[in-house]
Parts: C-alpha cells; structure tokens; sequence
C-alpha cells in the first residue's frame, strides 16, 4: 500500500539521484605505462592555465581556449608517449560526457593513432601549448560519449613528441523533445499536372517569371533525367527546354510562391516557442545561373513580420539533386508564410535550375516531463494535504 511517507521517499530519491548525477569524470586507470610505478592522476575541474600537465614533468597549460579552463583533466606520463601496443587508459564517468584530447600536432595520427578517427573524434581547430611555448602546440579534438567508461590507447610516435592530455565536462543536455506538425504545400511533389506543361498547380507564376512541369525529357545535358526519389519522376524547372516546342518568349528569371497557413498552431505561436522546419531538394549544375528559396511571414492583417532564406544556393553536379533544410524562429502573430522560389541567369538560352519534393513543419516544444525538484514539491504538497484532511476529520 502507497502511503505518503513512500511517495516523499520516492520522489526524494528521485531528486537526490538527479543531484548526484551532475558529476563527470569518477577514475583513471593506466594500463602497461613505460614506468610501471606511474599511476596516472584525476583532477577534478583543476585544468587551467599554470597547472601541470604531466606527473613526470613540470610542463604546465598555456593558452587554454577558454571552453577547457575549469574541467576535470588527468595528468598523465610524458614518458608514455613512446608506449607502444598494448598500453591504455581506462576513464570512468557517472553522466554522459564530453571529452577533450589535446595531441602534439606533429604526430601523424594516420599512421599512429588510428584509433583516435576510428572512435570519431572530431578537431575543434583550437591550440593550446606547454607553458604558453608555441612552438609546438597541441590540437585539440574532442568526442560526446555515453555510458560509464572509455578507454583511450597508445600514441607511440617517437620520443621527441609530448604524450597527449584529457579532459573532460559532462556532455551538453540533448535538445528538448519537439512536437512535429506537418503543414500542408500544394503539389508539393509536382505530381498533380500532366507533364510537360507551364506552371504548376498550386503554385502563384507569372508569364514573365516562367517555371515548368517536367519529367526531365528534352533538357539541357546535366538538367536532371527524373524527379528526385519520391512519389513520382516529375519535377519544377526554369529551363523553357522543357516545353516541345521550347517556349519562345525565353524568360531569363523565374519565380513561384505558395501562401502556407500556420494558424493552427497560433498558440504556440503567440508564445514564441515555434520553428519553421522545410526541406527540399535543388539541381543549379550550370554556374551562369543563381537561384534561392525563401520564406516571408505575415500576420492575419497580411503585415509582413520578417523572413527567412537560404541566400544564393551553391551548384551542384550534374544531374544530381542536393538536399536542402532552411529552419528559424516563426515571429510572434505569424498566421501564413510565402514560400518563393526564385531563379534566374546571366547568360545563355536556358535557365538551369530545378527544385523538388518540399516539405514544411512546425517545431513546437513537447509536453515537459516534470523535474525531480518539481515532483518533489508536489509530493510534499499531497504530503501536507493528507495531513490537512486526516486533522479536518478528527475534528
């Protein structure tokens, strides 16, 4: 039977384990070290400029980017880096953690430290180096891990390189759950019309700003052959190829735009918490042309509130679709967005751009799950009101 001392000893535990999960690193263990007397050192958020490295040298930081002052690091042996096959260091964790390793930038990592790309750890591009001597920095790569351990293995690159240091902070909190709602575009996949034909259904284009229905027949070499995979081969160009015959009038731009109703989710909205997310997909292969999408909000009244673009595209290859996401904040009041397809050129007979497959949602945060604290708060809130009602019917 739940009774109410359970539940505060429940929702307490429950706190109290969140509290003590804000620790990082809890243990080194070197193994196979050159000196088998060295036992490598912890040191809880004393890494900082000054400090020593190593506990066989007096070698100190110099430099440190200001994101690695104040971890948790491990002082290891520099006599360690000529350590060969065999050699490791065990690092344990309670929470999961983001590590620093800081390599002499001469060590050719390819041909030594293989294990340090096969882990995946990334290089952040930062420097830091032994007493401030630039002379030979250390790069600075680093890798999230999850779970309670890690082993980290030999460097053995000669004895003229300094052995590599760790560092470590818990890893950053994942990004909150989002809730995803799907908006609805209009032949979205440009399936709806019979191809080949001007226009799209759907889709706002002027005469003078032609786009064009296609399946990829009589285009220009390096236009794409079919729509990208989906729901079908069809697809939207610029290039006037596409009609048989070409349209005459030759359009140099092109652009098309979509209204997309947002209201539905106006509260999230209204307190500033939604996102836009839309994807699509591009061809631009000839490097005469340039084109971009974007996204204008407005409110009920059709005031313009802002915009979001993915500026000048990049060109790809031919005949390939490239993928595209152009994600922000939707402002406060937004009820509809434009979404607007632009292309154009600078030379030559035919504009060759092509877009398919979009899609579009809104981000909006999930429902929170409550924090311990607050659990705790509404446990001894029932608590106390237990005790209010069992006084009410004594009396």
């Amino acid at each position: 039977m739940w009774t109410y001392g359970r539940v505060i000893a429940l929702v307490l535990g429950i706190a109290l384990a969140h509290a003590a999960a804000e620790g990082a690193l809890t243990g080194v263990t070197n193994n196979n070290s050159l000196d088998g007397s060295d036992v490598y050192e912890l040191r809880l958020g004393a890494q900082d400029n000054g400090e020593r490295v190593n506990i066989d040298r007096t070698h100190t930081f110099g430099g440190l980017p200001v994101y690695m002052q104040g971890l948790d690091y491990i002082k290891t042996a520099n006599d360690d880096k000529t350590a060969g096959a065999g050699f490791s260091v065990d690092v344990t964790f309670d929470v999961d953690t983001r590590f620093y390793l800081s390599i002499d930038n001469r060590i050719n990592l390819a041909s030594t430290m293989g294990w340090v790309t096969t882990q995946g750890w990334t290089d952040t591009g930062d420097d830091w180096a032994k007493g401030g001597d630039a002379t030979h920095p250390f790069s600075v790569y680093t890798l999230d891990v999850a779970g309670t351990s890690h082993t980290f293995y030999e460097q053995n690159d000669g004895g003229s390189r300094n052995m590599y240091s760790i560092s470590a902070k818990p890893a950053p909190a994942p990004p909150p759950p989002m809730d995803e709602f799907d908006l609805s575009i209009v032949n979205w996949s440009f399936e709806v019309d019979a191809a080949p034909v001007e226009g799209a259904s759907g889709w706002t284009i002027s005469p003078s700003d032609e786009y064009y229905t296609t399946v990829g027949t009589g285009l220009s070499a390096g236009d794409p052959d079919f729509g990208q995979e989906g729901p079908g081969s069809q697809f939207l160009t610029g290039n006037r190829l596409a009609m048989d015959p070409d349209d005459p009038s030759n359009p140099t731009s092109s652009h098309a735009e979509q209204s997309i109703d947002i209201s539905a989710r106006a509260g999230q909205i209204d307190a500033g918490v939604a996102t836009l997310s839309l994807d699509f997909f591009y061809n631009r292969f000839d490097g005469n042309e340039s084109n971009s999408v974007s996204v204008e909000f407005f409110d009920a009244g059709s005031n313009s509130l802002g915009s979001l673009t993915t500026g000048a595209l990049g060109g790809t290859a031919a005949d390939a679709w490239v993928p595209v996401n152009l994600s922000g904040p939707v402002p406060v009041n937004a009820r509809t967005f434009l979404l607007q397809l632009d292309a154009s050129r600078g030379s030559g007979t035919a504009t060759n751009v092509s877009y398919d497959n979009f899609s579009a949602a809104l981000l909006t945060p999930a429902a929170p799950i409550p924090e311990p604290m607050t659990m705790l708060a509404v446990g001894l809130g029932v608590a106390g009101l237990g005790g209010y009602v069992r006084k009410r019917r004594r009396s």
